[in-house]
């Protein structure tokens, strides 16, 4: 859609509006919990990304990078955008063999993951998800493993961690009430300190053969699909431990 301002704007009000509508769509069919897997989720996801990069190589703006998309292994739109501009331009208006394309999809996808790799390490966003995932490559590469809701809530430190819900003034205190020193409830002492969870991390050790850490965690899950398995399983049980928890405080509360 060509304003006469060639500024776009009606184009991406256009879009923007179209994809929120398709994502809302979607939205109603999918529930928070125990909803479709990950596969899909971005296969629908994909409705929405379609509207929004349809003309991209022409009229794109700039995105905020979230740690979301790293975990749902999704670059940003605007690295798309330019990805697709990219591979538009190289051809200079000629029909390109199945082997040229190829070789520029293959020079603009590496663009778009070195260009996502600095924007994650420089952003100040996300810092926990980029602590466990420093490096998107194997991250993004990897032939097994769905984030699931409970995978979600470890990896974005956002969810039933007394820490997190005091911030929305679900809790009124944010210590951890098992651990000595008073320690703050989240997602780094849950998952590799508290001593409520001693029996639990000691099974996934024992299942992984090897210590976790938070350098060690995802590295560990990458190397196999029963070892995503086991911190899969082991982060259910943390999270709905947690879960049970803080629904206990509220009817206390109550």
């Amino acid at each position: 859609m060509i304003d006469t301002r060639l500024s776009f704007r009606e184009h991406l009000m256009f879009a923007s509006t179209k994809a929120t509508t398709a994502v809302r769509a979607v939205g109603r069919l999918m529930l928070n919990h125990r909803g479709p897997k990950q596969a899909s989720r971005l296969l629908l996801s994909s409705v929405a990304r379609a509207s929004m990069l349809y003309a991209a190589p022409v009229a794109f703006r700039t995105v905020s990078d979230q740690a979301a998309l790293v975990r749902a292994g999704t670059p940003p739109l605007d690295l798309l955008a330019t990805e697709r501009a990219s591979i538009y331009g190289q051809s200079n208006g000629r029909t390109l063999t199945h082997r040229e394309k190829q070789v520029f999809r293959s020079a603009a996808k590496d663009a778009t993951s070195a260009a996502w790799q600095m924007r994650w390490e420089s952003t100040s966003k996300g810092r926990w998800t980029c602590r466990l995932i420093p490096h998107l490559g194997c991250w993004l590469k990897r032939k097994h493993g769905q984030v699931n809701f409970h995978l979600t809530q470890i990896l974005s430190g956002h969810g039933c961690f007394r820490n997190y819900l005091r911030r929305f003034g679900h809790e009124e205190a944010d210590n951890c009430t098992h651990c000595q020193g008073q320690l703050e409830e989240t997602a780094e002492p849950s998952v590799f300190s508290c001593v409520r969870f001693a029996g639990e991390r000691d099974t996934l050790e024992a299942r992984l053969r090897s210590t976790i850490s938070v350098e060690t965690l995802v590295p560990l899950m990458l190397m196999s699909e029963e070892n995503w398995q086991a911190v899969s399983d082991f982060a259910a049980k943390v999270i709905t431990e947690l879960r049970a928890e803080e629904r206990r405080r509220y009817s206390e509360a109550t």
